[in-house]
């Protein structure tokens, strides 16, 4: 999947907004998020493969 172009949900669906570059998901294994204009944003999903969790709501 493209990086996206900005968090906004209603452009780059199953993307959202994290305060930071970076989470941490269950395993302890970090997934990056890319920087957009609109700030740090990632795929909801970036852990499933780590052991969760779910980064944002749907």
């Amino acid at each position: 999947m493209a990086p996206p172009t900005s968090c906004d949900p209603d452009t780059d669906v199953g993307w959202c907004r994290i305060p930071t570059d970076r989470v941490r998901c269950a395993n302890g294994f970090y997934m990056y998020a890319y920087s957009t204009p609109d700030g740090w944003c990632i795929r909801y999903d970036a852990c499933k493969n780590q052991g969760g969790p779910y980064v944002c709501g749907l």
